[in-house]
């Protein structure tokens, strides 16, 4: 089976979810995923593919560390981190515990 998207589609959703897990660890200190998650998840960015948001692009060039999630306080769009944390939670608060997922997203392409 062939994974889920593009080359470019699954490098920038990697970036998204990393970003969120950042946010939600370092900025709210409620993690929402579980570090080796996260190592494993950051560590795949490749801050040199152009993924087609010119802003980001460049932050995740200059400013990302798969080492620490502290580059995150820098991110040019913290406000929509914020809301997409919010977002996932209360989605994720309203399953009932047999159907909440492991993890938020990973290569399953799973948005909650």
């Amino acid at each position: 089976m062939n994974a889920w998207g593009s080359d470019v589609e699954r490098e920038r959703k990697r970036r998204i979810d990393v970003a969120a897990w950042a946010y939600a660890y370092e900025v709210e200190d409620d993690p929402i995923v579980d570090d080796a998650t996260f190592d494993r998840q950051a560590a795949l960015i490749r801050p040199q593919v152009a993924t087609g948001h010119a802003r980001l692009d460049a932050f995740f060039r200059t400013e990302f560390s798969p080492h620490t999630g502290q580059w995150v306080h820098r991110h040019p769009e913290k406000h929509k981190l914020a809301r997409m944390c919010a977002l996932r939670r209360q989605r994720r608060a309203s399953l009932p515990s047999s159907q909440a997922p492991v993890e938020w997203a990973g290569e399953q392409g799973v948005l909650l």
